[in-house]
């Protein structure tokens, strides 16, 4: 045995040199009585005073069954490690300001992570596992976040407009294409199907979205006359916005809010509303009549008007009840007309003028054929949509 070998394994057959931490050699005789040429020592980690280069890779566990309960019981050489994340594995657990921060803001920067105690490490393992989802290069969200504002953030701006008023509940007209507000010098990496806002957000914007009341003037320009009464309505009902905060915005936006109501229950109640606007009908909203009961409209004291959406009036026993509440109106002297989503929408020619006739041919409106043939002749003249 030469002098490295001595100095190394100590003894023959003790595989062990208090010298050299938990290093061990196994120093093996070949058969014949020679010694076979030396193993290459094994080291855990933290092993100091092996010779340079004769520390081996961390041996792996044994796959034989002959091992498999000692490798079980055994504890692994290498505890796995958690990159920054708290008990469980949690972006949670990590730090309770990253989590204050993405339950306030839900989208943060990488710079933001890593003030708060995490690091490029734990980002990828974040993203890796689902617990964090990269929009963009730095900036990141929660996997709760709805796939229209991922798409306007990822593209570098903030969701606005008729998108940003839907994710509210503000009642507006469904579309297929997405608005998207950008700083008027910001990225140009807007999607070929959104449709663009190049506006300074005001003081009240998220990282993610505009203010309500933002989102309402970028309608304006967006939607017609009458959706954009419908919008006001829906959101003064669900107070996400005051008429103060609306007031002087726009020429557009004060004749709206001179013309919006709380009082309506639905968007499709204020479309027909407008329509009875426009039309020169006299109306009343939400009257109430003795035996039918609290009715949308009551035109000209005689013709009922009820708007129906698929909320309150889809299912069997709804319309079963508005049935009852139809043939109640008629037998009490009242006309009565029911219009749901579609027709409201699509076919506004189609319901003025069968709410026309219906005034015109009903015996107790006084002065019928005066007070229609104007409705009937901004009917002609006006291309409803």
């Amino acid at each position: 045995m030469s002098k490295l070998q001595e100095l190394v394994a100590g003894p023959v057959g003790s595989g062990h040199d208090a010298r050299l931490g938990s290093c061990s050699f196994d120093g093996q005789r070949a058969s014949g009585g020679r010694e076979r040429p030396p193993a290459r020592p094994t080291a855990t980690p933290g092993c100091r005073g092996v010779p340079r280069g004769s520390v081996s890779r961390v041996p792996r566990w044994p796959r034989d069954s002959s091992t498999a309960a000692s490798a079980a019981s055994t504890p692994p050489m290498h505890p796995p490690r958690r990159h920054g994340r708290g008990a469980g594995g949690s972006v949670i657990g990590m730090d309770e300001r990253l989590a204050r921060r993405f339950s306030r803001d839900v989208v943060v920067t990488r710079a933001e992570i890593v003030a708060f105690g995490g690091s490029d490490r734990w980002i990828r393992s974040a993203v890796r596992v689902g617990e964090i989802v990269r929009l963009r290069y730095g900036v990141f969200c929660l996997p709760g976040l709805d796939a229209l504002t991922r798409r306007a953030v990822a593209a570098g701006g903030r969701l606005a407009c008729v998108s940003e008023l839907r994710r509210l509940g503000v009642w507006v007209i469904e579309r297929n294409v997405v608005h998207i507000q950008f700083a008027p010098h910001g990225s140009r990496r807007a999607p070929s199907s959104a449709i663009c806002h190049w506006r300074t957000p005001d003081s009240s914007a998220t990282r993610t979205a505009v203010s309500p009341a933002e989102a309402i003037t970028q309608a304006a320009s967006c939607i017609p006359f009458g959706e954009l009464v419908a919008a006001i309505d829906s959101a003064l009902r669900q107070d996400l916005v005051q008429a103060g905060q609306l007031a002087g915005r726009s020429t557009t936006i004060d004749r709206a809010l001179a013309m919006a109501d709380a009082r309506a229950e639905s968007g499709l109640e204020s479309l027909i509303r407008m329509l009875l606007v426009e039309l020169g009908l006299g109306f009343r909203l939400q009257a109430v009549i003795t035996g039918v009961g609290r009715v949308d409209f009551l035109v000209e004291e005689r013709v009922v008007v009820e708007a129906d959406g698929d909320e309150f009036h889809g299912s069997a026993p709804a319309r079963a009840r508005d049935r009852i509440r139809d043939a109640a109106a008629v037998a009490a002297g009242y006309s009565a007309l029911r219009f749901d989503y579609a027709q409201i929408v699509f076919q506004r020619e189609l319901v003025a003028r069968a709410i026309v006739n219906a005034v015109r041919i009903h015996r107790g409106v006084k002065g019928a054929g005066r007070r229609t043939r104007s409705g009937q002749k901004r009917i002609d003249v006006r291309r409803f949509s």
